[in-house]
C-alpha cells in the first residue's frame, strides 16, 4: 500500500475526530448589564422548567447535537444565575422546545442557527403570559479549531447560548411581567 495514501487516510481521521455532544456550562448565559432582574421584578425568582423537549443526543461517529437535558441543565442554569429560577412556590411555569438546529455540512467557518419554542404560563390561574419561537445563530470559525466536529459543537453550544440570552431579554421585555 503507498504510504501517502495510508498517512493521507490517518490524518484525515484525526483531523476529523469524533463528535461529542454540547456542554451545559458552555450553553449557559452570564449575568449582562442589558439583564438585570431585581428582587422587585415579577420574575425575581418566580421561574420553575416544567418541560424542555426536542432535543438530540450526539451519535459520535455523525454530528454534534443538543440533548434534552443537556438544554434543560444549560438553561436552569442561565434562568438562576439571572436570579429567575424559584426555589419554592413558583408564579410561572416554562415550557421550552428545541425545535433544531439549522447546521451546515461542510465548510470552514460554521453557522448554526438555534430555533426555540418557549411558552411561559402562570401557575395560579393557567394563562399563557408569554409565547415565542426565538431564532438565533452562532458562527464557529476556523481559528476557534481546526477541527470540525470541534468547530460544529462550539457553533451549537453559541447559537443556544445565545437564544437563551435572548430569550431573558424578552421576558424582561414583556410588558405583562414588567414590575
Amino acid at each position: 500500500m503507498n504510504f501517502r495514501l495510508v498517512f493521507l487516510v490517518c490524518t484525515a481521521f484525526l483531523l476529523a475526530g469524533c463528535a461529542s455532544g454540547a456542554r451545559p456550562g458552555a450553553m449557559t448565559t452570564g449575568i449582562t448589564n442589558n439583564i438585570v432582574i431585581t428582587e422587585n421584578s415579577k420574575l425575581h425568582k418566580s421561574i420553575s422548567l416544567i418541560e424542555t423537549t426536542g432535543g438530540r443526543e450526539t451519535n459520535p461517529l455523525w454530528t454534534s447535537q443538543v440533548s434534552s437535558s443537556d438544554f434543560e441543565a444549560a438553561l436552569k442554569q442561565s434562568l438562576a444565575l439571572n436570579a429567575m429560577l424559584a426555589d419554592a412556590d413558583p408564579k410561572f411555569e416554562l415550557k421550552a422546545e428545541l425545535l433544531g438546529l439549522d447546521q451546515p455540512v461542510i465548510g470552514f467557518d460554521f453557522t448554526v442557527t438555534a430555533r426555540v419554542h418557549y411558552v411561559l404560563i402562570e401557575k395560579e390561574n393557567g394563562n399563557v403570559v408569554f409565547e415565542q419561537d426565538i431564532v438565533s445563530p452562532y458562527t464557529a470559525d476556523f481559528s476557534d479549531s481546526l477541527v470540525a466536529v470541534e468547530r460544529l459543537r462550539l457553533a451549537n453550544e453559541g447559537a443556544v447560548k445565545a437564544n437563551i440570552e435572548m430569550f431573558i431579554q424578552s421576558l424582561q421585555q414583556t410588558p405583562a411581567l414588567r414590575n
